[in-house]
């Protein structure tokens, strides 16, 4: 089974990219060397019980900029301001912990929480106030996570 073969078997709520596009796109190359490493080291590292930032951007980086080659064009940390947080309706300021910008200007922000389910219960508002910072700033996408639950939330200004 292919790289796109498994992605299309997925049982999720509705695909990014339909079997066939899935099909036309070319096959993934060999994965930088260590990669299974570095990662394994990364996730042994965190404990989603305690709040350890460091274990947390470990693998952050690991995910992003090795296994994605999203090497170039991040801010992170003190880089993102005052002017990246976004007031939202319930009153809460969120500001993203990473914001990723491309060379033609195409973006990816990316929060973290400590929900341990995103999407679930509790873990239903992170969601929704991503997705509220990504309509306000007008962002096509961003990603959440907890470090072991990764969402890629899509959110256009009609839905």
């Amino acid at each position: 089974m292919s790289l796109h073969e498994a992605w299309a078997a997925l049982r999720h709520g509705g695909n990014l990219l339909s079997p066939v596009a899935l099909g036309a796109l070319p096959e993934p190359g060999d994965p930088p060397w260590a990669l299974a490493d570095r990662l394994r080291a990364a996730l042994v590292t965190f404990d989603p019980d305690k709040a350890e930032a460091a274990a947390l951007g470990t693998l952050l980086d690991t995910v992003l900029e090795d296994a994605c080659g999203l090497r170039e064009g991040w801010q992170k940390g003190n880089a993102l301001g005052a002017a990246d947080a976004e007031k939202l309706l319930d009153g809460t300021v969120l500001k993203p912990r990473r914001r990723w910008t491309g060379p033609d200007g195409e973006a990816l922000v990316v929060f973290t929480t400590r929900a341990t389910r995103i999407g679930v219960g509790r873990g239903r508002r992170p969601g929704a106030q991503v997705a509220e910072y990504l309509r306000r700033r007008a962002l096509p996408l961003g990603l959440l996570t907890n470090g072991l639950q990764w969402r890629l939330v899509c959110a256009d200004p009609d839905s």
